[in-house]
């Protein structure tokens, strides 16, 4: 996706998008982008800062163990497919908040910004 194509897609669903030109647009999506990048990893590192301090490395060893037990002895392509969709899966729940609450501050982000610009 470009540029252009992002600010159009982003500013699809606020009113008042027709008043702004293309290089403002472009202008907040990349700054929008920027602060969702910081949300993500400041929210990610603070989940699996918990995850270790209050479940210890344990709860990363059983996963890492569990995922280990399911190819156990078979060393073909076709046997790290259920390792890849079940690590998946397991990783899953840490990634669902950043990427919500980033989605979240992105919009209000947008109506922000061109409450700025009138």
């Amino acid at each position: 996706m470009t540029k252009e194509e992002r600010a159009i897609k982003w500013f699809s669903k606020v009113d008042q998008n027709q008043e702004i030109d293309l290089k403002t647009k472009m202008k907040i999506c990349d700054m929008a982008a920027m602060i969702m990048l910081l949300i993500i990893f400041l929210v990610l590192a603070i989940e699996l800062s918990l995850l270790v301090g209050l479940g210890g490395i344990d709860v990363i060893n059983a996963a890492t163990d569990f995922l280990n037990s399911i190819s156990q002895g078979r060393h073909t392509k076709m046997a790290r497919i259920p390792v890849i969709i079940a690590g998946g899966l397991i990783c899953l729940p840490l990634f669902i908040l950043p990427i919500g609450l980033a989605i979240i501050f992105r919009n209000k982000l947008i109506r922000s910004q061109i409450n700025k610009i009138k």
